[in-house]
């Protein structure tokens, strides 16, 4: 009796996955050997996108046949033993990328938070609350060590550092025994408005010693007719709380004196120059409550 277990041909498992970016069709990666078994649909897996990105997607389709137009990059890690997005959640992301007409990855963008969307920009935290070194690993512990020594470090740096290739597997066991902390660093686009801004010094709002600049500056004339300029804006006798809030030096330029003369001024003291940070937003416009919309019925 012939008791062998009959040869069965390995398949090769191939994931199309959805990736956090503006692209409009999904890619093809390969699941590697370890992977095949575990793998699933809905499951958050990172890749190389590029040349150099690492990103997180998510598996959208399985099946066994590769891609004819480039030769499929490994999947690098498995992030989720269950799937962490349902069939009908992808579903979902398709029907609104179509009907807003954007892609499926911008929507995957908005839908993951940011803590479940690792890339190579993603920053490393040691997390401070972790009180169980006796789970680490003698590599885990270096690392660990070394984030002491930094508020953060990028996946990049830890890889350098550790001096692996692939550094995704030691982070997720790392946030998996909770001793890291793993987050997006958010840049601010938000670019402020800044004036720049000149006043009258405040020992000028004295009348007497006001009249006394002027008749000193009757010789200077180009920086009487600038110091005229700024009085004819700013009443300083009448309203020294005006003149604290300074004058917009674009107010002056515009008057066509000298900027020179502004800067004397400037340096002499009689001037201070200061700048402020200004909403971009109409502050000063009434409040208009919107009309209720009127329903047409059901």
């Amino acid at each position: 009796m012939n008791n062998e277990i009959p040869y069965q041909e390995e398949v090769t498992v191939f994931a199309d996955v959805i990736i956090p970016v503006a692209i409009p069709n999904l890619y093809t990666y390969r699941v590697p050997r370890e992977y095949a078994a575990s793998i699933c649909v809905g499951a958050r897996v990172i890749v190389q996108f590029g040349k150099t990105k690492v990103v997180t997607a998510v598996v959208a389709k399985l099946h066994n046949k590769p891609p004819e137009k480039y030769q499929a990059k490994y999947v690098l890690e498995l992030l989720d033993d269950a799937p962490l997005v349902t069939p009908q959640q992808i579903d979902l992301f398709h029907w609104i990328a179509e009907y807003y007409m954007c892609t499926v990855g911008e929507v995957l963008n908005v839908a993951l938070p940011s803590g479940l969307k690792i890339s190579s920009l993603s920053k490393v935290q040691y997390n401070p609350e972790f009180s169980y070194p006796e789970l680490l690993t003698d590599r885990e512990k270096d690392i660990i060590e070394e984030l002491k020594k930094h508020q953060s470090l990028n996946y990049d740096e830890l890889a350098r550092f550790a001096e692996v290739k692939n550094v995704y597997h030691i982070i997720k066991s790392l946030i998996q025994k909770k001793a890291v902390i793993v987050f997006e660093e958010v840049r601010e686009k938000y670019t402020p408005k800044i004036l720049k801004k000149v006043r009258l010094t405040s020992f000028y709002e004295d009348e007497s010693y006001l009249k006394i600049l002027l008749s000193e500056l009757e010789k200077k004339p180009q920086q009487l007719d600038v110091l005229l300029n700024y009085l004819r804006f700013i009443p300083v006798l009448r309203s020294p709380e005006l003149n604290r809030k300074g004058l917009e030096k674009s107010a002056l330029t515009k008057a066509e004196v000298s900027d020179s003369a502004i800067k004397t001024l400037i340096k002499n003291g009689i001037l201070e120059q200061f700048e402020v940070v200004v909403s971009r937003f109409e502050e000063d416009l009434d409040f208009v409550e919107a009309p209720t919309p009127t329903l047409s019925r059901p």
